[in-house]
This record gives C-alpha cells, sequence and structure tokens, in this order.
C-alpha cells in the first residue's frame, strides 16, 4: 500500500507527465518559425573582383537572412567562396546560380539559404524565366520555409536602359511573370518578386502588378542604394502572404559598417546598393530578432584617435576573410593604437590596401610584442623612429612613436596590461620617459587594462573616458571601462567637447540573431575614439554630399561651363567634390579623368568652374577657372562626392556621337545649355531620370547655346511631389474632325505641380465621374504658368507637335465628359460637360449649341480656378457670362500655350455650396451658409474663414452661424462608413462630432492603421496568445518538476 508521500509523488509524477503531453501538443506541434528574407544586389561580384578579406564583409551580411536572392552575380565560384566562409563561421548555407543572361551585359542571379530553416524545392526545380522582353530574365526558385506553404521567389535585375520608358517595358511584363510562378507553385504557396528593379516603387509602370495585387514592402522615403540616392530594391508581395508587421528593413551597411568618408571604397568592396529583407511567419510560434533601426550617426569634425584591444576571445587565429572585417574597424580612424593582435595577424594586415584605404603600420618588433599604430599618411605623419620604455607593469615594455597632424605634434605610447594593477604613478613614470626620449612635451597613452582604467586620474593626466564621459563600458556584454586614452590636462587642448565615442561593432556590424560570434571573430572589447582638432582648418571630418549641377554650357571652341548649386542650409566643404569626365565612353567613371575642388560653398550659393579660354561673359561669372575643364556634348559629365558620382550629365561607358538627348531633344548635350528646373533639390546620379523623354519629366531645360544664367540659381522650397495643389485646370479642350482629340492642363500656381499626382477622367455615353469613369495617369512635373496637352496619337501633326503625352485612351465625343481630378479618388477639379444622362450630341457653351462637339474651346484668361464639377456654370449663358471662347472645328492654333491675367481670380468670384468628399469622411463647408471662391492674395472671404487652393474654408475653433463646420463619418450621411483606403475613421451612427487639425474624431472605434506601406500582420495577436499559453504550460512543467524535485 502507497504511503502518502508516495502517493503524493506519484500523483505530482502524472500531473507532470500530463502536463508535458499538453505543453508538446499545443506547443511543439505547431513549430514554425518567422524567417528574414532577403534579397541584393552584389555589384558586379566574381571570384575575381573580390578577396576574401572583402568576401568577409558580405558574408557577415548574408548572415542576417534565411533565405536571400543576389543579383549582379558573374561566376558560381564566388558564390562558393562566400558558403565556404559561412561554413567557417559554424553556418551551414546551400545555393543555387542562374545560367548567365543578358545581352549587353550578362550576369547571373543566386539564391542563399540556411539549411536549418529552408529548403530548396525539386518541384518546381529553379528556372529561368522564358519569356519574351527581359534584357536579364527573372530567376524563380521554390523553396519548402519551417513550418510553411511553399514559397517561390523570382528576382530580377532590370534594365537600366537610356531612359525610364525601357525599364517601364520590362515592370509590365511582371505580371506575366507572377501568373507563371503561381501556376507552377502548389496550391495556398506563396509567390514573391524581388531584386533591384532600377526605379521608384511609386512610378506608373508598376500599374500592371500592382493590378494583380502585388505591394512593395519599402516605400520612399527610404532609399536602397548606398549614400541614400535612389528607391530601386525591393520585395513586391501578395495579399494574403504571411509577412509580418513592421519587418520591412533595409540595411544601410555603408553607415553601420563602415567610415563617412568611404563611399566609393563601400561600392567597391562590397556593393552600391544596400541589402533589403522582410519577416514572414512559417508557422506558428518563433521569434524574430529585431533589426537595427536608422543609422544614429555618428560625431564628426576632427581627427579620429583611437585605442582598440583587437585580442579575440580564446585566442581564435583569425582567418582573411575575419582579417578583412577587422580591417574595416580600424578604416574608421585616422589613427588607433591597436593591442592583442599576434604577429602573424599584424602580418596579414600590411595588405589592408585590399579594402583601399591607405593605413600605416608601425609595430614593436619584439615578436612576442602585439603593440602597433596604425594611422593614414594624408593627415597623421611618423616623425622619427619608434622606442619603448622599461617597465615591469605591464604584458610587454610600452610602445611609443611620435607622430604629426596639421599643427600638432605628440608622442603615442600604448599598453597592455591584461592581469595586475596598473596604478596613475605607473601611468606618469611612462609619459615622462617618452617625453624625455621623444623631446615631444605632449604625450598620449593609449591602452588596455585588465582592470577599469576610469579612475586613473590625477589633476594632470586625464583618461577621456571618465566618470562624466557618459561611457559606461567598452567591454562586450560586461559593463567595465577597460580601455582608455590619458592625456596632460595642461598640455593638450585639441580635444573636441562631446566627441568620445565607443563603436559598437557588435551591434552593427554582424547579425542580430547571435549566430555569429563577434568577440571570437574581433575582440571583447570596443576601440575608444575622441576627436581631436589638430588646428588645420581646412579638415572636416564628414562629406556633405547634397551639391547637384545646376547649369551645363556645352558652347562653341572653349565655352564650356558647369555651376554647382548648395540647396542646404549649411555650408558645404568642397575638398570632399572632384568634376570627373569620360571621353565618348571610353572608360568608366572608376578610371575617368578628374580634377578635385577646394574651399566652401555657402548655402544657397552657385560654385561656378569655367574653361580657362571661355569668352568675357562666362569668365565673368566664373569662381574656378581651368584648363581642366574640357568637354564636348559627347563626353560624360560627373561630380563626384566623397569618392561616388552623385549627379552627371550623360553615362560613362557609352560611346556617343552627336551627345545625349534631354527632354526629348536630340543632342542636346552639345551646342546648347542646360539649366536645372527648379523643384529640383538634390543630385541624382539615374541620367535616364534626369534626362527624360520629354520636357516635363526632365530635370533639365533645353536652351540655345549661347544662353547664359550662370551665378544664380534658386529651389522651390515649397514643391511637394506628394501633394496635389487646387492650382491646375483645362485651359483649352479640342474635338475635332477624326482623332483630332487634345485637352490641354494650365498651372495656374506659383510652384510646380506633379502630375502624377492627377488624372483625366472619361465618362462616355452619360454617368458619373466617381462610378462610370475610365482614368488616363499622367505622368512629369508642370512648372509653373505652363501647360501640358495630352492628345490622341493619331491627331493631326500641329496637335501632336506640342503633345506633352500621346494615348489612344483619350476617345471621346462631344457628349461625353472630360475631367481633370486629384487622383483616381479625389475632388474633381475642373470638368467639360455634366454628369446624368448625356444629351444626344453635345452641351452648349456660351450660348453656342453643341459646341462641345466639333469644336475647339478656349479657356478665358481672366479664369483663375477650375469649376470642380460644375459645367453649368462654366459654360455660362452666353459669351460674355461664359469661362470659354469657342472656336470653330479643328482649331488649334492656341494649343500648347496660354495666359493667364494677374489678379484675375477676384473677377471670377462666385458663391456657391460646396461639398468636399474624401474617402473617410464627408464634410459641409459652410461660411455663412454658403461656399465662396477667392484668391490667395486678396482673400475676400467672409468672417472666420480662410482662403485655401481658391475656397473659402472655416477656420477651426470657431462657432455660431459665421463658420458652422459639421461631418459625418464614412461615405454616406448615416455615419455607417468607416475607413477606406487606409489611415483612421471613428464611427458612432453619423454622430456630429468637430474637426481639429485635420483629423475627425468621434465617440466611437474602428481603427485600422498601416506601417510604412506594409498592412499591419493579423497573426500577431494569435501568436501572441499562443505564446502566452505555451509559457503558461511551461511554467506549471516546470513548477511539477521543481515539486518532484523537493521530494
Amino acid at each position: 500500500m502507497l504511503s502518502w508521500a508516495n502517493t503524493n509523488t506519484y500523483m505530482l509524477r502524472r500531473a507532470a507527465l500530463v502536463c508535458v503531453l499538453i505543453q508538446l501538443l499545443l506547443c511543439g506541434a505547431s513549430l514554425g518559425a518567422r524567417l528574414r528574407l532577403g534579397s541584393w544586389n552584389i555589384r558586379n561580384v566574381s571570384t575575381g573582383s573580390r578577396t576574401d578579406a572583402e568576401l568577409g564583409t558580405i558574408a557577415v551580411i548574408i548572415a542576417r537572412y534565411d533565405l536571400v536572392a543576389l543579383q549582379e552575380v558573374l561566376d558560381e565560384e564566388v558564390i562558393s567562396r562566400l558558403q565556404a566562409i559561412l561554413a567557417d563561421w559554424g553556418l551551414d548555407y546551400e545555393y543555387v546560380v542562374s545560367a548567365e543572361v543578358g545581352t549587353n551585359k550578362k550576369e547571373r542571379m543566386a539564391f542563399m539559404w540556411r539549411t536549418d530553416s529552408v529548403d530548396l524545392s525539386s518541384s518546381p526545380a529553379p528556372y529561368v524565366y522564358a519569356g519574351n522582353g527581359f534584357e536579364r530574365p527573372p530567376y524563380c526558385g521554390t523553396f519548402e520555409l519551417a513550418g510553411s506553404e511553399q514559397t517561390t521567389l523570382c528576382t530580377i535585375h532590370v534594365i537600366f536602359g537610356e531612359n525610364l520608358d525601357v525599364r517601364r517595358v520590362e515592370l509590365a511584363l511582371l505580371d506575366d511573370v507572377y501568373r507563371d510562378a503561381v501556376s507552377r507553385t502548389l496550391d495556398a504557396g506563396h509567390v514573391l518578386i524581388c531584386g533591384d528593379f532600377n526605379m521608384d516603387p511609386e512610378d506608373v509602370g508598376w500599374a500592371q502588378l500592382r493590378a494583380e495585387g502585388l505591394l512593395p514592402t519599402v516605400l520612399p522615403p527610404t532609399k536602397t542604394t548606398v549614400g541614400s540616392v535612389s528607391l530601386y530594391d525591393n520585395f513586391w508581395y501578395p495579399n494574403g502572404f504571411p509577412l509580418l508587421s513592421d519587418s520591412s528593413h533595409v540595411y544601410d551597411f555603408d553607415d553601420y559598417m563602415w567610415p563617412v568618408d568611404s563611399l566609393g571604397v563601400v561600392r567597391r568592396v562590397q556593393s552600391d546598393h544596400r541589402p533589403i529583407s522582410i519577416g514572414m511567419q512559417a508557422g506558428s510560434g518563433g521569434s524574430l530578432a529585431p533589426e537595427l533601426a536608422a543609422f544614429p550617426g555618428s560625431t564628426s569634425g576632427g581627427l579620429a584617435v583611437a585605442t582598440w584591444f583587437a585580442r579575440a576571445s580564446d585566442s581564435h587565429q583569425r582567418t582573411e576573410a575575419e582579417l578583412g572585417l577587422l580591417g574595416m574597424v580600424l578604416a574608421h580612424y585616422d589613427f588607433v593604437a591597436v593591442q592583442g593582435l599576434s604577429a602573424t595577424e599584424l602580418d596579414n594586415l600590411v595588405d589592408l590596401t585590399t579594402l583601399d584605404f591607405e593605413l600605416e603600420f608601425v609595430k614593436d618588433q619584439n615578436t612576442d610584442s602585439s603593440l602597433a599604430f596604425f594611422y593614414r599618411p594624408t593627415v597623421v605623419q611618423r616623425t622619427a623612429p619608434a622606442f619603448t620604455v622599461s617597465s615591469a607593469s605591464f604584458d610587454v615594455n610600452p610602445f611609443c612613436a611620435p607622430f604629426t597632424s596639421g599643427d600638432y605634434s605628440w608622442t603615442a605610447c600604448n599598453l597592455l596590461a591584461t592581469s595586475g594593477s596598473v596604478t596613475v604613478s605607473v601611468l606618469e613614470t611612462v609619459r615622462d620617459q617618452a617625453a624625455s626620449s621623444s623631446s615631444l612635451s605632449t604625450v598620449l597613452l593609449f591602452g588596455h587594462l585588465g582592470s577599469s582604467t576610469v579612475s586613473l586620474s590625477n589633476g594632470a593626466l586625464t583618461p577621456i573616458v571618465d566618470t562624466m564621459s557618459g561611457i559606461s563600458t567598452t567591454t562586450i556584454s560586461q559593463s567595465v571601462v577597460k580601455d582608455n586614452i590619458w592625456y596632460d590636462d595642461g598640455s593638450v587642448t585639441f580635444v573636441l567637447a562631446g566627441s568620445i565615442e565607443v563603436l559598437p561593432f557588435d551591434e552593427w556590424m554582424f547579425p542580430p540573431s547571435g549566430d555569429l560570434s563577434p568577440t571570437k571573430m574581433l575582440s571583447t572589447q570596443l576601440p575608444v575614439r575622441v576627436l581631436m582638432d589638430n588646428g588645420d582648418v581646412d579638415f572636416v571630418g564628414k562629406p556633405d554630399c547634397r551639391l547637384f549641377f545646376s547649369e551645363y554650357i556645352e558652347g562653341s571652341s572653349f565655352d564650356k561651363a558647369i555651376e554647382i548649386y548648395n540647396p542646404t542650409d549649411v555650408t558645404i566643404d568642397l575638398s570632399f567634390y572632384a568634376i570627373s569626365r569620360v571621353v565618348n565612353g571610353q572608360t568608366s567613371w572608376e578610371d575617368a579623368s578628374s580634377f578635385e575642388l577646394q574651399g566652401r560653398l555657402e548655402p544657397q550659393q552657385t560654385y561656378v568652374i569655367v574653361n580657362n579660354r571661355a569668352n568675357a561673359g562666362i569668365l565673368a561669372a566664373a569662381d574656378l577657372e581651368t584648363g581642366s575643364l574640357i568637354f564636348d556634348g559627347n563626353d560624360a559629365v560627373g561630380l563626384v562626392c566623397d569618392g561616388a558620382v552623385i549627379d552627371s550629365i550623360g553615362i560613362d561607358s557609352e560611346p556617343m556621337d552627336d551627345g545625349w538627348s534631354v527632354a526629348g531633344q536630340s543632342g542636346a548635350t552639345r551646342d546648347h545649355t542646360l539649366i536645372r528646373r527648379n523643384y529640383v533639390n538634390g543630385p541624382d546620379d539615374d541620367w535616364a531620370r534626369v534626362a527624360g523623354s520629354n520636357r516635363y519629366d526632365s530635370q533639365w531645360s533645353v536652351l540655345p547655346a549661347g544662353t547664359l544664367g550662370l551665378g544664380s540659381h534658386s529651389v522651390d522650397t515649397t514643391y511637394n511631389p506628394d501633394a496635389a495643389g487646387y492650382s491646375l485646370i483645362i485651359s483649352e479642350y479640342v474635338e475635332g474632325s477624326s482623332n483630332n482629340k487634345a485637352i490641354e492642363l494650365y498651372n495656374l500656381g506659383s510652384s510646380p505641380g506633379n502630375l502624377e499626382n492627377y488624372n483625366l477622367r472619361l465618362v462616355l455615353g452619360g454617368g458619373t465621374v466617381a462610378d462610370d469613369s475610365t482614368a488616363i495617369q499622367l505622368s512629369g512635373i508642370l512648372d509653373p504658368r505652363d501647360v501640358y496637352v495630352v492628345a490622341h496619337p493619331s491627331a493631326n501633326s500641329a496637335i501632336l507637335a506640342v503633345a506633352g503625352l500621346t494615348t489612344g485612351s483619350l476617345r471621346y465625343n462631344g457628349n461625353d465628359i472630360v475631367a481633370l481630378t486629384v487622383g483616381l479618388d479625389g475632388d474633381v477639379l475642373d470638368q467639360i460637360g455634366s454628369e446624368g444622362v448625356a444629351p444626344a450630341v453635345g452641351w452648349s457653351v456660351a450660348g453656342v449649341p453643341e459646341a462641345t462637339f466639333g469644336h475647339t474651346l478656349v479657356r478665358k484668361e481672366t479664369v483663375g480656378f477650375g469649376n470642380t464639377g460644375d459645367f453649368v456654370t462654366s459654360a455660362g449663358t452666353d459669351a460674355e457670362d461664359s469661362e470659354w471662347i469657342v472656336l470653330e472645328e479643328d482649331v488649334v492654333e492656341n494649343l500648347g500655350q496660354h495666359s493667364s491675367i494677374a489678379g484675375s481670380c477676384l473677377l471670377n468670384l462666385k458663391r456657391r455650396s460646396f461639398t468636399k468628399q474624401d474617402p473617410v469622411r464627408t464634410v459641409s463647408i459652410s461660411p455663412r451658409g454658403e461656399a465662396q471662391y477667392c484668391c490667395a492674395d486678396q482673400d475676400g472671404c467672409p468672417d472666420s474663414s480662410t482662403c485655401l487652393n481658391n475656397k473659402c474654408v472655416c477656420n477651426t475653433g470657431f462657432s455660431g452661424l459665421d463658420c458652422d463646420i459639421r461631418f459625418t463619418t464614412g461615405s454616406g450621411s448615416d455615419g455607417s462608413g468607416g475607413s477606406s483606403g487606409g489611415g483612421s475613421s471613428s464611427s458612432s451612427g453619423g454622430t456630429t462630432g468637430v474637426i481639429t487639425t485635420g483629423v475627425a474624431t468621434s465617440s466611437g472605434s474602428g481603427v485600422s492603421s498601416t506601417t510604412g506601406g506594409i498592412p499591419m500582420d493579423d497573426a500577431d495577436g494569435a501568436d501572441a496568445a499562443s505564446s502566452l499559453l505555451c509559457s503558461v504550460l511551461l511554467s506549471c512543467c516546470l513548477a511539477l518538476a521543481l515539486a518532484l524535485h523537493s521530494l
């Protein structure tokens, strides 16, 4: 018979067993993972283009991803080498590489994946898309992801081409690629398209892929190219894909892994593109380590002086790939004292030129020593032989050498004491002996000690890292400062305040998953850095790469000039800049001839560089005259900042006979002046996008040779590419014979208008704009007081000669509505025709029957705003009260030009009721009972209202009869609508609320939100609940186990 104790033990064991079984059933049976999928264009990576040290800096990034698609792979061997480096680090990756694709530039694409979480499916096997139309066809692979359905990745490197339209052709074919991949993937599987698309995700070229229901994960203003220039790389995912919320990430390694002045090296050693990634839920459970947020920045502006104990844990002898990472850390500094490297590692680091950094070093010749100084000879010079100081308090005798930089000279001593206790008096002795041996009074001590260094100070000897520095540790996973720099408080006055930092390479350079050991591969210690003013007024630690070309002159003989503009509010150091030239496509930017600039460029000012034999008018505007500025229209000219081309005229490696086309004008870079349009506020290295295909989408205005605007430029700071203003109107309407159809738009405003924010909408045969129209998407930038003509491609030559856009979709008759709208669902700005039942032939205008058929309508120059859909009032009853002049059929002499009388807006003030509708709410605005049109410069609105977008709008915060604002949420008057298209709304059966700073609120809930364009993951809540249940069960099991143990 069992005793009570035995019975209790037995019951506890049974309970524990049941607990474990339940926990396994509920939690273990639903094993899954959260995986990170990546995509990266590794610029021209081949086995001949990268050393193992350089591949180490690439492999540490690939290790961030469970599955990664790679573009611009030139051979399979380099992927095999990456696999071997990862294997040496204990990470098991497999790979597959495509066949060579491309005609002009041949390359391969590849996938690499971790075998513990991803497996390649053999059905279907990886394949190159067989469809036509691609320079480099997409490469697709299907993968089995732990606990999830099949997932197919199709990756592509879209052609860059001579213009954006070439790229759009390939983008338009991606929906075929998607449908083909879906047909090959098992039911319930997912298909993603990723890669380098050479196109912003908001371009019109994505329309067909969006129509398939796919969305991008990376949205503006994020940039994916090194130096934050362009957004070209992306993942496109379908509805239903288990995308984790807030998981889209761009790893800006150029900021996190490299010093600030190294963009040229970054592009060569690693890539000119940043890797992108997304997180996905595979099965249930699991976790995803958080990625780095935006780069926090680093204090700059002085000589970067550092100390680093670089010994790896467990005395690990580093491979060449790991030494590449170590060299990358050293390259952050102008001068660094290093302790802890083995003699072999020091010898191998002589080859740091593989990373393109001109680092010299001097080491103690004692073979047992591990002390050395690394420095950039361009800013730091050693002035005498190195020497040692005898001291039994250190592992080896302190190693010292005299140096100079700018106006300052000092002796540096390198110290290492991994055990024992070093006192202040020992440090003072080293300082005194070093000062005596070098005959320099200024001595800096750099070192690593086995215990805290913060307290080692007295009245004269001061540690850089002290209790006031804000640094609590220089040791990974410990809170202790073992590394420091000491200086004489009285003799050294060039330490810059607030410049003391450590480099957290364990967080910035290594995957957040913790799968790689930064202490084993690099060190247990973090480098300590301080910035010092070396007295050289031209020494600046960080380049500012925001300057751009604002004018280009290629005239007769030596009449050559380049104007550079500073759009910022700060003075920019020109010493980081150069002008490069490629003669007729004979080489690349990397091998181009160039000359450097000097000086500083003040905010909102120009810097003009001219040929020293140019004409007198050009020379009069010069800031720099040089015989080095010589080019013809077929020579590419680049603006280089920090070693990389950030802005250009023309393309390197592209031979041209007569120059490049700009704004649709052939040969515009020869015998012309180009002036940058004033909405451009920064550099752009995409020449095809910059040059454009017409005068609306080009960033340049093309002017005749001899035109001079040198020495003056401005940027319209009010221009917002994402904002749709209300200053556009229809200024001319052509409904002529056959296909002679054209609509002219005019920008009444004072700022450029981004036409991508607008649509022409056609209602054929009666109906409403909102429900029955087809849309024509516009594109380009329309300058103030300029026109944009949309025409049918079969119109007559007079019409086509002034057309900015030709489209076969512009098909209408006199009884069809033509409306100008903000986007697809926004306000009607202007309209020809009235909604409802269409007339048999056309509408009357200015007393002319059926004037919208077989006539041309020209807007009067007194019209200062659109009719917002009220065509009856706009058409008028006679020539006097109509806004239009009616001309005979096919009369188009006015097309392509329009004028507006200054101040004419007041001539057209009319009282009209006005109801503004948007996807979230309907708002009735009623100052004194009805809306009123107005002019921004002369107002004329009733009390308690303000002129906004040519309409009187009530001021918030006012109440009473003068300005009464009411709204109902949703799209209907009963308040039952809710939210549409994202954003937030709240509803309570049509409850009346107030409007404050543009946000509608009322009693109720129902908030829908998006983050970065990625819908919130509905599974997160269920995962959290499941995880909580599993945790509770596990806790119960542990409690039972403890109870059993106590018995």
